[in-house]
């Protein structure tokens, strides 16, 4: 399921979209790959946070965010992701 949450992070207010798929996080950011992470107890939030701020670091002034295609499974979007 295609989901979104917002995240302040130093004054600003981020859209995040993600995927999760029992305890498996998907992360979307402008550049459409995919940052993958177990929950593994962890809010969706705090999972979500430190990719946002890496992401952050390595794209200052970036806004936007990608949105998944919600009408591709899982297992479609890592293959389109992974070129297969």
């Amino acid at each position: 399921m295609n989901d979104e949450i917002i995240i302040a992070h130093n004054g600003k207010a981020y859209t995040v979209q993600y995927l999760l798929n029992d305890d498996e996080l998907h992360v979307y950011f402008a550049d459409c790959q995919p940052r993958i992470t177990m929950l593994r107890g962890l809010t969706v939030e705090a999972a979500i946070r430190p990719h946002l701020i890496s992401y952050l670091k390595l794209n200052p002034g970036d806004t936007s965010m990608c949105e998944p295609e919600s009408d591709m499974s899982l297992v479609e979007i890592a293959r389109h992701f992974n070129g297969k």
